[in-house]
């Protein structure tokens, strides 16, 4: 179910309400407008314009695109207009907020402040695109959550990129041709693997959808590709399913010398027990504003599940294997329940999705050496 009524009496604006609508900027296509805005977790893409509902089936939704600065915080990616105006807009975290909390189960009503799309485009020629990419969630015929995604997703690189969304849904009415994700351009885009990512009212993460092995092409060209494909519905994390993959999907700040090319260690440790590591040796991947999609197996015998992390009071750890700083835009670490192909459950285990652990590096003038993330 799709709750606007719910919102009739609530202003959007925290201290007062504002001029919301009074846009300033270039409007463009569908009443595209820029605004300024801190942030984007790059290596995807989100993106799109839509129609919300009112009490008498008018339907009008304005998508609004905001040129952000590459450093992940989101960009508002649409508007949506019924009654009392309920809408999409761009939100800039700031480090210092609250420690996100992670959720392993998802109930059936679902209230998604935050969407991110992640990505990693195929290794073929002209596989990688810098048109608009749009995402869609429809229920009942209805798109309760439309969002755009801008930046460049090139060839054999990951995307990564969040916007804000309030919307309300029942989970139960998603089938999986419920959210496509379709691109604005004809410059044809080829996709690998999508995940589409929530953040409820609570800051917990809820894996929504996803596809790897794609094959398919979209552009608006049909002799090139598909306009939209479907996203598959993934089904809710569980605590005591095992762990047969780790997936980490990382953006670099945009910032002047944050990348690196010295290699990373991922570990997730707890009670004397190390129950993955993984070096990462980045060379060019960890380049600035870039995004990066990283799967490492987990070997049978090995296998863990968010239970067993919980019990040892487990935590990630990334930490710097050289002198040459790195100061990341943001991240996600999830746990996969299948050794290969697309997986049933995607385990959220730890994120900042805006980076607070400031620069990493061995040389203690230029930043610390490991960061901890809370599982």
């Amino acid at each position: 179910m799709f709750h606007l009524r719910l919102y009739r009496g609530i202003h959007f604006d925290q201290r007062r309400p504002g001029a919301f609508e009074a846009f300033a900027g270039n409007f463009l296509r569908r009443i595209n407008a820029e605004f300024a805005a801190a942030g984007d977790f790059a290596g995807g893409v989100v993106e799109h314009v839509g129609r919300a509902f009112g009490e008498n089936a008018v339907a009008l939704q304005v998508g609004v695109g905001a040129e952000a600065e590459e450093d992940f915080a989101g960009v508002v990616q649409a508007l949506r207009f019924a009654p009392r105006a309920k809408r999409f807009r761009e939100r800039s975290l700031t480090p210092g907020a609250d420690v996100p909390r992670i959720a392993a189960t998802t109930g059936s009503l679902m209230d998604i402040p935050f969407l991110t799309l992640a990505a990693l485009t195929r290794n073929t020629n002209d596989a990688g695109s810098g048109d608009r990419l749009n995402l869609t969630i429809n229920v009942g015929g209805i798109d309760v959550a439309v969002a755009e995604f801008v930046a460049d997703h090139p060839r054999s690189r990951g995307y990564l990129r969040r916007a804000e969304a309030v919307v309300s849904f029942q989970t139960t009415s998603l089938t999986d041709s419920s959210v496509r994700i379709g691109t604005r351009g004809d410059d044809a885009w080829a996709p690998q693997r999508i995940l589409l990512i929530g953040q409820d009212s609570r800051n917990r993460v809820h894996p929504i959808a996803m596809e790897t092995d794609l094959t398919q092409w979209l552009s608006t060209d049909a002799s090139e590709g598909a306009l939209t494909i479907p996203l598959r519905l993934l089904a809710p994390a569980q605590l005591n399913t095992p762990i047969r993959r780790v997936l980490l999907v990382v953006r670099t700040a945009n910032e002047d010398d944050a990348g690196t090319d010295d290699p990373v260690q991922l570990q997730i440790t707890g009670s004397g027990t190390i129950f993955f590591s993984q070096a990462i040796n980045t060379q060019d991947d960890l380049d600035r504003g870039k995004s990066n999609w990283y799967e490492f197996p987990v070997v049978a015998a090995s296998a863990f599940t968010l239970s067993d992390l919980r019990n040892a009071h487990a935590e990630a750890t990334l930490t710097m294997l050289g002198d040459d700083a790195w100061l990341p835009g943001g991240l996600f670490l999830f746990g996969l329940d299948t050794a290969s192909g697309r997986p049933t459950q995607v385990i959220p285990l730890a994120e900042q999705a805006v980076w607070r652990d400031g620069w990493l590096s061995t040389d203690a003038d230029e930043g610390r050496e490991v960061a901890h993330l809370h599982i």
